[in-house]
Order: C-alpha cells, then sequence, then structure tokens
C-alpha cells in the first residue's frame, strides 16, 4: 500500500469511527495486525501472518470475553504469547527419550 492509499485508508477508519460514536458507540482502541507484529518483533518472536494475527484477535476476544468491554494489551499480549509458544511446541524437535521409544515400536 502506497502512502497515499494508506492515508485513504485511515481517513476512511476516521470516518466510521466517528459514525459509530454518533451512534452511541466507544472505540477506545483499534487494533491491527501491525500490533501482532511488532509485538512479535520485541519478543524476539518469528513473524506471523496476518491470519494467524487475526486469530491471535479472536482468541483473545474469546479467551478475555472481551465482545463487549474490547481487548486490552495485557490481554493481547498474554494470548499472543500462548499463540507462539504452542505454535513453537508443535515443531519443536523431538528429544532422545521420543526418538528412543519409537525406535523401539519399529523394531
Amino acid at each position: 500500500m502506497n502512502h497515499m492509499q494508506r492515508r485513504h485508508s485511515l481517513r476512511i477508519i476516521e470516518i466510521i469511527t466517528e459514525l459509530l460514536h454518533s451512534f452511541g458507540y466507544f472505540i477506545g482502541k483499534l487494533w491491527h495486525v501491525e500490533d501482532i507484529h511488532s509485538l512479535c518483533e520485541r519478543e524476539g518472536w518469528a513473524k506471523i501472518s496476518d491470519a494467524e494475527a487475526m486469530e491471535v484477535f479472536v482468541l483473545t476476544q474469546e479467551r478475555c470475553h472481551a465482545a463487549t468491554s474490547g481487548i486490552s494489551r495485557a490481554q493481547l499480549e498474554k494470548t499472543l504469547r500462548m499463540y507462539v509458544e504452542s505454535r513453537m511446541s508443535a515443531y519443536a524437535p523431538a528429544d532422545e527419550a521420543d526418538m528412543a521409544d519409537e525406535t523401539e515400536m519399529l523394531a
């Protein structure tokens, strides 16, 4: 997205926010996938995709019952940490004991 498209997109978001405010909705913080990416970078984790970042938002909302109260940074960070750690453990190499068990089963 070039600079002009980004400015246009930000203006649309401002207009939508103002419209929601006019109907009585309060929007304190709008999160973006870039917020997730910067948290991953700050923590030294591998970057996750935009789709995975959206999954983290959904998981945070479900985990914290945040449908009406919104998502705090602390809640988002905790869910992201759990998400990244579960992803890392899913791809972790098997330890020697696991490998020995598998070798015995094959013999």
